[in-house]
């Protein structure tokens, strides 16, 4: 049971290995311009010996693509369904969204860069996840205008400029720049809350 443990354990960090180093070769690179054979090169496995590990590129491409809107999707949700008011489930979300763009900042950068690459079915896929973020968002929003916390608005519409302005972070945001990630996203969270406050 160890042993198995063990291999399991062994397996799952290798491919961990192979799904950051394609990251950052398809970022560099572009999918096209990576080849499986780079990828091998970059991990120091043979070629053939990646297949072990993975079914294809488009495979690599399509965890890449959707590893960080999978794991911010459920802190969203248990943001929406808590029990806080509006208004500061909206500064959570906004922040807890801020921060994972930051953190998965080179996955979301291969995502803009390559979705044309994406299978039609894994294109699909991603688009339901990102309508359900925009439905999360556009949720909250509306509870606190119907509450009165927030003025009467264009929901879909102010939906979109904040998640539009927290996306752009993948473009300009430097893990070794002058702010942090944990301050932009506190920066976006009040200037959203000042936005739309009654």
């Amino acid at each position: 049971m160890e042993k198995d443990t063990t291999r399991r354990d062994s397996f799952s960090n290798r491919r961990e290995d192979i799904i950051q180093a394609a990251a950052k070769l398809f970022h560099r690179k572009g999918f096209h311009g990576t080849s499986i054979g780079d990828i091998a090169k970059e991990v120091g496995l043979p070629k053939g010996g990646l297949y072990y590990y993975i079914g294809s590129k488009e495979e690599l491409l399509f965890e890449i693509t959707t590893r960080g809107i999978r794991n911010v999707l459920p802190v969203l949700k248990q943001i929406k369904e808590s029990d806080l008011e509006p208004g500061e489930k909206l500064v959570q979300a906004v922040k807890t969204n801020a921060d994972f763009l930051a953190a998965y900042q080179e996955y979301v950068s291969v995502f803009l860069q390559e979705r044309n690459s994406l299978l039609p079915e894994h294109y699909q896929q991603y688009i339901k996840d990102r309508d359900e973020v925009e439905w999360i968002f556009r949720d909250i929003i509306q509870q606190g205008v119907d509450k009165g916390i927030f003025r009467q608005t264009n929901v879909k519409v102010i939906t979109f400029a904040v998640l539009g302005m927290c996306n752009w972070i993948t473009q300009w945001y430097r893990p070794d720049g002058n702010v942090s990630a944990a301050e932009i996203a506190e920066l976006f969270a009040d200037v959203t809350y000042r936005m739309l406050k009654n």
